[in-house]
Formats: structure tokens, sequence, C-alpha cells
């Protein structure tokens, strides 16, 4: 493929000027770290993270449900901390950390290693731009691939496809696999960025292999989909029925609703971006790029909220599943805003006002959750004296948002702060668990039985083996 001249100058050359911008995100990454560290149990003990340290703990290996591998990338400490057997809250902060930790790493790499300072800030803005219960909500692995994608364009972004060297290869293939196997939703970001960058050889050098490994990718995806296929993932994507039964009542749902006033509160930096983004492309006359740009941004924000229409989906996972709004808003941000504000001196403003404004959104929010780990507390205090199965119909779930990780809450909560592990769960229907009344030396999660034998007695300090499960029926 012919690249003129003014392709390799910005290849070479033109990235240098986001340099700055990108040595100031690093800032950003210490300050999240920082929080990581500070608010690590609101961080750990919910849900998936507390599901998968139980999990790591009880196996002494890795957790990697539905064939999502590329979680091995955020459990390398915790695994290290079991395996040497560090204390349980040495595990769990190293846990949290971990996560700010892989995101760092693929920033540094795309900066620092392959000089692709811009690629980089599409990371930043991905974890940063309107990131709020997610940051708490860790373990998603959409944001996860969005960020290996960014080192994957990082390394090739420069070469064409004669130049790439069979280390290159290798480690292109292991990226593309890991993402195929992180998160379905992960097609839509590798697609949105070919969309942008085919036929941009400043910023993507060789289209051919820009379009060899997105083409793999969907290989991959199709393969998963056929021989890899989960009742996990079969169950997120059957919301694409309410594109039938909710037919042609689109707009008017609760999922729209709450879209459009989180834009006020917490997803301001969207509207933000968005309307100058249409701006530009109106006053330059670009209009395939404007109809690219409205199109995926419009057509992406349906399917999640057709897909996702009532309250009952918890403001965490549905903002994690917004997460491809950010990078089809970055791309055009950082490659055609970011240089009409660097002549105006107003890059660097910009940049630090959502940095700024990111890291204290993300500190407002922990409220929610430092507010649920106090009730689990109280909990434990006036219940942790028995086993025990307790109905949700009793208890606030506004607070507690979802029962299914109780058990594993719990455990981590109680152990870590009172040094003895309190068997209690919080069920829709307790009644369809009296055979628990006669387990009093196992303990029960939500979808196994754990006997106390095959328990590390570090992590799993279990006081009573005498009476069975108390179970509390639904008033």
């Amino acid at each position: 493929m012919r690249i003129v001249l003014k392709d390799i100058l910005y290849l070479s050359g033109m990235p240098q000027q986001y340099k700055t911008s990108y040595f100031i995100g690093i800032l950003a990454y210490i300050i999240m770290l920082a929080f990581s560290i500070i608010f690590y149990k609101e961080r750990i003990i919910l849900l998936d993270t507390a599901n998968g340290l139980f999990n790591i703990i009880t196996s002494n290996s890795f957790s990697l449900g539905n064939f999502r591998f590329g979680s091995a990338l955020t459990q390398i400490l915790p695994v290290i901390g079991v395996r040497t057997g560090a204390p349980l809250d040495a595990i769990m902060m190293l846990y949290s950390v971990e996560f700010v930790l892989y995101y760092l790493a693929c920033y540094l790499a795309c900066g620092l290693i392959f000089k692709r300072y811009d690629f980089g800030l599409v990371i930043l803005l991905v974890n940063i731009l309107f990131v709020s219960h997610t940051f708490y909500w860790t373990p998603s692995e959409l944001p996860q691939a969005i960020a290996l994608l960014m080192v994957l364009l990082s390394m090739l972004g420069k070469r064409s496809l004669q130049s790439v060297t069979p280390l290159a290869w290798f480690a292109a293939a292991a990226i593309i696999i890991t993402m195929a196997f992180f998160h379905p939703l992960g097609v839509f970001a590798i697609l949105g960025a070919t969309v942008y960058l085919y036929g941009r050889a400043d910023l993507f050098a060789d289209k051919r292999l820009l379009l060899l490994t997105t083409g793999s990718f969907f290989v991959l995806i199709l393969s998963k989909a056929v021989f890899f296929r989960t009742p996990y993932e079969q169950h997120s994507l059957s919301g694409l029925k309410n594109f039938v039964t909710l037919f042609p009542n689109y707009l008017n749902t609760f999922s729209n609703r709450q879209f459009l006033l989180s834009c006020c509160t917490l997803f301001y930096w969207i509207p933000i971006l968005f309307v100058p983004t249409v701006i530009y492309y109106t006053y330059y006359k670009k209009w395939l790029p404007l109809a690219l740009f409205t199109t995926s941004f419009l057509g992406y924000l349906m399917l999640i909220n057709v897909s996702y229409p009532g309250k009952e989906t918890p403001i965490f996972y549905i903002e994690n599943m917004y997460t491809p709004l950010a990078i089809i808003l970055a791309f055009p941000f950082i490659f055609e805003l970011m240089p009409l504000l660097a002549k105006r001196n107003l890059q660097l403003p910009v940049l630090a006002l959502i940095l700024l404004t990111g890291t204290i959104r993300v500190f407002a929010v922990h409220d929610t959750y430092t507010v649920r780990l106090n009730w689990e507390r109280r909990f434990i205090k006036n219940h942790g004296g028995k086993k025990m199965i307790y109905p949700s119909a009793l208890v606030p779930m506004d607070t507690l948002i979802m029962t299914w990780g109780t058990p594993y809450e719990f455990w981590l909560l109680s152990t870590a702060e009172q040094h003895r592990t309190v068997s209690l769960i919080i069920d829709e229907k307790p009644e369809l668990r009296l055979w628990a009344a006669s387990l009093n030396k196992s303990l029960v999660v939500n979808w196994y039985i754990q006997p106390y034998s095959g328990l590390n007695p570090k992590y799993f300090i279990m006081t009573d083996t005498i009476n069975g499960y108390e179970i509390i029926r639904n008033r």
C-alpha cells in the first residue's frame, strides 16, 4: 500500500503534540490507585469480585468463568497473595489495586513503548470520561478489552503489513485472542475503531493490516459463539428480544429517561463532547464522518437501552454497558477537537478539567458502596451468631442492590474484620433451601455446598460445627 510522505511525517512526529497531555494522565492513574487502596473494601466486597476472590482462594488459582481467560491479567496479585499466605485484607487490597494497574500498564505500553500517546489518551478517557459506579464494580472485561485494543493499535499503527515482525505477529495474535474471549460487546469497540481509522493513514498506516486485524477478531468471535457458548452470555444477549416486544415504543423506556437524567448528573461529559463533535463535522462539511459518528453513537445507545429497558438493571451494570460510547466520543475528541483546542492553548485545561471532574465524581459516588458495606456490618452484628438464610423481602434492596453476592460478601467482611467467618445468605426464596437446615459442617454459597474440610482455615474461620442453617421464611 502506498503511504504518502505527509502520513509518514504524522506518524513519526505529530503524536508528540499529545505527549504533555499523556503525562498529565499518569497523575489521574496515581489518584485512581490511591482510591483503589482507600476504597478497597467497597470495590472487592461487592458481588463479582467477592465471588471471584472466593474462587481464587478455594481453588488456589485463577477464577476464569465463561472462558474469559483474560481475567487472569487482573488476578495475578491476589493469586500470589493466596499462594504466599498473605492476610485476607492484604489480598483484597492487592485485588483492588491490580485493576487500576492493568489499565495503567496498557496506558504506559501505548505511550512509553510504542510512542502512541494519542491511543494512550483513548484508554484514559475510557477510564474516566463518565466512569462513576463502574470504578467500584471493577471486574467487567469490556473496558479491559478496549484497553488491550489500544495497545494493539499502538503496536501496529506505524507498520506496514510487510514490516510486521514474527514477534509482533505473535503479540498481536495473543491480544486478539484475549480480546475475543473477553466480552462480547468488545466487537463494537473494535468495529468503531476500524470505521474511524480506515483510510486515515495518518493514524493507522496500512489499511490492509487494519482489516486483517479486525477480520481475525470477527472470525474468533464467531468461533467462540459456536464452540464456546455459555449460558451466562446467552442470557446477557437475551435482551435483544426487546426489539420485538417493545416495537415501536423504543424511546419510552426507563433506561432512556435515566440516561438523559444521568447526562445532567454523572454523564455530563457525554453531551459536552457529543455536541461540539457534531458542530465540528457540520462546520467543516465532513458529512460522512458526521453520519458515521452519529449513527454509531445513537445506534449503540439504542442497542443498550432497548436491551436493558427497565429499572431492574443495576446502575453500575448499565454504566458499564455504555463503555463503548466513550471510545466513540474519544476518537473525534482526541484526533479532531484536541488539535483545535491546542491552537487556542485550551488542550491542557480541558483535559485537566475532565480528569479533575472525573476523580471528584468517583470519590463522590463511594457513598453508595460505603453505605452498603455499613449495612452489611450491622446485619452481621445482628445476625452473625447463627448460620442463616434470610429473605430479601425484609432488607432494603435500594441499599443492597443485589443479593446473589451476599454469602461471599459476608464471608469477606466478617473474616477480615472480626476474624471469624459468618454463614449468612440473603435470598429471594429461603423456603426453597430447607435442606440447608441439616448442614452443620458445610458452608453454603449460591451454587454449591463447600464442606469445612475443604476450606483453607486461614481464610475461612468456621466456629460453628453444631448447628445447621436457620431458614427465615418470607412473611
